[in-house]
């Protein structure tokens, strides 16, 4: 017969254990004050050492890392320098460009605003006024002819 296999995700499983050591971990405190407060103070203790120890390791590593970069900078330093002056220049030319063409537009829309809003503002007052007219019209005399309404006879009419 064949053996049977595993039906758990063994990651899953891992990922579990690791949960609940987490959690162990947060409720220790909690949990284990009375039994083993001599246990924890120890732990506590080689914690904080390996933490020290951790983060020395962190920072020379940065650090270490952060001197390569100085040193390779200071090799290649005048080639940065020019590199840097050319770039300059034409970023220098394209903003001169852009200010340019962005001040003429500025002036194209503001003159184009007030325009349009002188326009906007005389022929509101114009409609305004339009409307009114009509509706007072519209009430002074029906229409009679228009084929929605429908006019019904009276008896004396007939």
């Amino acid at each position: 017969m064949e053996k049977k296999k595993r039906h758990y995700n063994k990651k899953r499983h891992y990922n579990k254990k690791r949960h609940y050591n987490k959690k162990r971990h947060y409720n220790k405190k909690r949990h284990y004050k009375k039994k083993k407060r001599h246990y924890n103070k120890n732990k506590r203790h080689y914690n904080k050492k390996r933490n020290y120890k951790k983060k020395k390791r962190h920072y020379n590593k940065k650090k270490r890392h952060y001197n390569k970069k100085k040193r390779h900078y200071k090799k290649k330093k005048r080639h940065y320098k020019k590199k840097k002056r050319h770039y300059n220049k034409k970023k220098r030319h394209y903003k001169k460009k852009k200010r340019h063409y962005n001040n003429k537009k500025r002036h194209y829309n503001n003159k184009k605003r007030h325009y349009n809003n002188k326009k906007r503002h005389y022929k509101k007052k114009r409609h305004y006024k339009k409307k009114r007219h009509y509706n007072k019209k519209k009430r002074h005399y029906k229409q009679t002819n228009s084929p929605t309404t429908t006019t019904t006879t009276t008896p004396s009419q007939r």
